[in-house]
């Protein structure tokens, strides 16, 4: 009896760690109750304040505004560029003259000045289509970049729908790791009651105290876990580090429509896919620009200049010029070393490249569909076995704690049926997070995430 009551005392602080985080963890889930089921921070709540904060949202709108200021008829040649120019020049010559009448003039220090000034417009009449192929070209360009918006909302959308699942998996994982913690700390308790009296061997006595012991570590582990996921929640709300989420205790999987539903969904509307497209059309407009320039040029050119030269270089001491200049020209490539032809060619192995990139990515999304479908159908399965194998631990785990109150059970048969519970409660708690991220991942892929 000496012996067992010196091993007590020598685990007393330990014990007292226990009571202490249990303390701890039944005064976190006091405050989570107080604070009440109006702050209960949602899904749609994450989703909408990462939205509105998210950089790399902001960065792609940006873009996206850019290639939009783009469009513009100026931008792709339709209206003529018309230029100022002005200018002065002086200089001083050693001037020997001599013209066909027999009259010279020398001077070895002529001034000279020469001033004008202009207006030239050139106006591009025709250019076998490019003025036109361009403007498209500006307006693919800017469905591309919307494309890409789209794929980055989608994208931020599903990162922080995955950190929340994330984050109450974790939660669960806690509260399932505290639930073993309370009854081992009971397990102990009672063999130690026991133990005074020798209803207990010490072999049995030290296992109950290593594994409340080694249950206190696990639960101050899963802090961490918590934590840190709370810390990727920050990260992606752009929120100051150290944020509490009050989040509700479960959130049942997003219903879906069928595998051939959800297969002409993922083909009609997914992002990749739309954006692969964008690209093509982008392409065949590339072809059809660089085509253009096989054909001729027409360009209306026009200017106003003024001309003023002074000089005692000559016989002829002022000139001015001054009035309207017009004029058309015409031209077409005759031949650039076969540059415009290769330029061609190489156009359409890329388009041909990005055909083959389209289809190969239409298949991987047609089986990415069938197997999430198919993971998304199996852990639904699975959940639903595991909340009826959840209710039976915790029957077992009642009858348990009274046989072995009673004396009826052993400290291990006890401690199966701790170990029971919990781990029906981790699978569920797994269980619940796979399908969750199944379903999220098909609605990536079918375009739901984002209207």
């Amino acid at each position: 009896m000496k012996k067992k009551q010196n091993l007590m005392n020598r685990f007393s602080g330990r014990y007292v760690l226990v009571k202490g985080c249990l303390c701890l963890w039944i005064l976190q889930l006091g405050l989570s109750f107080s604070a009440g089921a109006q702050t209960v921070f949602t899904l749609d709540d994450a989703v909408k304040e990462g939205i509105s904060k998210n950089l790399g949202l902001k960065i792609a709108r940006n873009r996206l505004s850019m290639v939009q200021q783009d469009i513009h008829y100026g931008n792709a040649g339709f209206f003529p560029v018309i230029e100022a120019s002005a200018s002065l020049d002086k200089s001083v010559y050693d001037a020997d003259v001599e013209v066909s009448t027999g009259a010279v003039m020398k001077n070895d220090a002529a001034h000279g000045t020469i001033r004008q000034a202009g207006l030239h417009a050139r106006w591009t009449l025709f250019d076998g289509g490019g003025m036109y192929y361009q403007y498209r070209l500006l307006q693919e360009s800017a469905d591309l970049e919307q494309s890409s918006l789209l794929q980055t909302a989608e994208t931020t959308v599903h990162r922080i729908t995955m950190a929340y699942y994330r984050l109450l998996l974790e939660r669960q994982l806690l509260d399932a790791a505290a639930e073993r913690m309370a009854i081992s700390d009971f397990r102990y308790r009672v063999a130690g009651e026991k133990s005074r009296f020798a209803q207990l061997s010490e072999l049995e006595y030290m296992q109950a105290m290593v594994r409340c012991q080694a249950d206190s570590a696990a639960f101050k582990i899963q802090q961490i876990r918590m934590q840190n996921a709370m810390l990727d929640m920050d990260r992606l709300l752009l929120r100051e580090p150290g944020s509490d989420y009050q989040l509700p205790d479960t959130i049942p999987p997003d219903p879906l429509p069928g595998v051939g539903a959800c297969l002409k969904e993922a083909l009609d509307n997914n992002t990749g896919i739309r954006y692969q497209e964008a690209k093509i059309r982008l392409q065949q407009t590339e072809i059809r620009s660089l085509r253009s320039g096989r054909y001729p040029k027409l360009i209306l050119n026009g200017a106003w200049s003024w001309y003023e030269n002074e000089t005692d270089a000559s016989f002829i001491r002022y000139t001015r010029l001054f009035g309207p200049q017009f004029g058309i020209s015409a031209g077409i490539r005759l031949w650039d070393g076969n540059r415009l032809d290769r330029q061609i060619k190489n156009a359409r192995i890329d388009r041909e490249n990005e055909l083959l990139r389209y289809e190969d990515l239409k298949q991987e999304i047609r089986l990415s569909v069938m197997k999430l479908f198919n993971e998304y159908t199996a852990t639904l399965e699975v959940v639903g076995l595991q909340r009826k194998a959840l209710a039976a631990a915790q029957r077992n785990m009642e009858i348990s704690r009274e046989a072995f109150q009673a004396g009826l059970y052993s400290s291990l048969q006890f401690r199966e049926s701790q170990e029971d519970l919990y781990l029906v409660r981790a699978d569920l708690a797994e269980a619940e997070f796979k399908a969750r991220e199944a379903a999220a991942s098909l609605m990536l892929l079918c375009g739901f995430l984002v209207k």
